[in-house]
């Protein structure tokens, strides 16, 4: 009975050690800083790309985050949003419809991401970032 039970125990810690290392428990998430490597890495994969938003087979508005830093870029530089401002205008933030939606200004849409609004620090790396020109 006893190695039974001891068997149980290492086994519900086997699982409990793999579910924090596997949920990133361990890890800190990482400063955005004001480029797009860092703001796509360190915010859009993290808070954005989940499976029905921003990631997975079918993402929201045709905008995906977790295809590569590179087709991000390009989408967020090419696309015009439906309220009629580009998802990014290089070097106006204000007219930027990825800033004003991440500061939940945005007259065409609802804040994103869904789950709340981003830490400040974040937001300022974004309009610096924008506001710089925007560059891959």
């Amino acid at each position: 009975m006893k190695r039974l039970e001891m068997t149980g125990r290492l086994a519900a810690a086997v699982l409990a050690l793999g579910l924090a290392v596997g949920c990133g428990a361990d890890e800190e998430r990482k400063p955005v800083e004001a480029n797009f490597q860092s703001i796509h890495d360190n915010m859009l994969t993290l808070s954005c790309a989940s499976s029905g938003c921003h990631g997975g087979s079918k993402p929201a508005s045709n905008l995906a985050f977790d295809k590569g830093a590179d087709a991000a870029y390009a989408a967020l530089m090419t696309r015009a949003t439906e309220g009629g401002l580009l998802r990014v205008e290089p070097f106006e933030p204000e007219q930027s419809e990825l800033y004003l939606r991440l500061t939940g200004t945005s007259k065409s849409g609802a804040l994103m991401p869904q789950t709340g609004k981003l830490p400040s620090a974040d937001l300022t790396a974004v309009y610096k970032w924008i506001a710089d020109g925007a560059e891959r």
